[in-house]
């Protein structure tokens, strides 16, 4: 108890109740840590782009960045991408902007302030002089400020109901479920910390990364045990059987018709990967960044080697069930670039047609 300096009660403390709040000034030495703030990751109003004008603005300030880039001969795959990164994210930044945080639904305004500052005057009084006057002017108070801050709170959720309604009728499911999922859920607190294997409690921002490495080195690095069958399979001689009339398919090259359509394929609303770049930016962006991105595309055909950014992907653990801070009890999920997609795409199309043609 010698931690202990001074206990005192506070009668100015608001607590809706007949006792007063009991304060203690306790002394303990804690470590002081600066708080490490974790980078964001930008993302674009691509919403914007549905709109015909803005969308026009947009393409046209691609082309111009792109022209601008295509000046620059002699330039290595890296530089390409590069290039035409930067056009992406300068055109989406100037013409649609970031995203605008989610609505939080708060209820709370200057009428339930009113009514609770009323309510504190009406307690000081009564702690000043307690009188039946005094006491029934406070209860009267509270009871007004408790019905003011409930009926806010319910209109809130009227206005809620009402989008969810509106989502429904316009036939926009995405945010018909999102909308829905919001309120089901209601408030979940953020958790920055998890636990170990021996299920001690890692609270350091720095801790907590490396026991997430740690994790997911261990589910995505285990050794395959690859039967026999598989492996004989995969030495097999592939061409072998392949029609000697018809060039093999690894030897022609992409063709623009191919690239532009996996790029109209993509799918939207997708999380993107380091580069910050969705599939939204390569489907609105005209005829010149498809251009380019097939002449990249055909280079690293050509030369077998692919931007070393395309080679990274995040790692977005999500919450499955169970406990939240065992890592064990979430899937995780990799972004990666959205212009590798349209390369990966490519790829899996011919091997297929190389299947097929077996």
């Amino acid at each position: 108890a010698t931690d202990i300096q001074d206990v005192r009660s506070f009668r100015g403390a608001m607590s809706d109740s007949d006792h007063y709040m009991v304060g203690i000034k306790y002394r303990q030495k804690l470590a002081q840590k600066p708080r490490e703030r974790a980078q964001k990751a930008k993302r674009f109003d691509t919403d914007k782009l549905k709109n015909e004008e803005i969308k026009e603005r947009y393409v046209q300030r691609v082309n111009e960045l792109i022209r601008n880039e295509n000046e620059q001969t002699g330039r290595s795959v890296e530089d390409r991408w590069e290039g035409i990164k930067t056009a992406l994210k300068t055109a989406a930044s100037e013409i649609l902007g970031d995203r605008l945080p989610p609505e939080r639904g708060d209820w709370y305004d200057e009428d339930c302030e009113r009514a609770l500052e009323e309510k504190n005057e009406a307690r000081r009084k009564m702690i000043q002089r307690d009188t039946r006057a005094t006491r029934g002017a406070y209860v009267e108070k509270r009871r007004r400020s408790k019905a003011v801050c409930r009926a806010k709170k319910r209109e809130r959720d009227k206005k809620q109901l009402e989008r969810v309604q509106d989502e429904f009728e316009r036939g926009n499911s995405r945010k018909f479920y999102k909308r829905i999922g919001i309120i089901k859920q209601g408030f979940s607190p953020k958790i920055d910390c998890c636990k170990d294997k021996e299920g001690g409690l890692l609270m350091g921002r720095s801790d907590v990364m490396e026991r997430w490495v740690e994790y997911f080195q261990e589910l995505l690095n285990q050794s395959l045990c690859i039967e026999e069958q598989s492996s004989n399979y995969l030495d097999m001689d592939l061409g072998s059987d392949m029609d000697p009339r018809q060039p093999a398919v690894e030897e022609v090259p992409p063709t623009r018709e191919e690239i532009i359509e996996i790029i109209k394929g993509l799918k939207n609303n997708k999380a993107p990967g380091v580069d910050d770049i969705p599939a939204e930016l390569l489907k609105s962006g005209g005829e010149e960044l498809w251009d380019a991105i097939y002449t990249l595309v055909l280079r690293i055909w050509k030369e077998e080697r692919m931007p070393e950014e395309w080679s990274t992907a995040a790692i977005c653990p999500i919450y499955k069930k169970g406990d939240k801070l065992l890592c064990s009890n979430h899937r995780g999920i990799a972004l990666v670039s959205v212009a590798y997609k349209v390369l990966s795409s490519f790829l899996n199309k011919r091997l297929t047609l190389y299947m097929e043609r077996k």
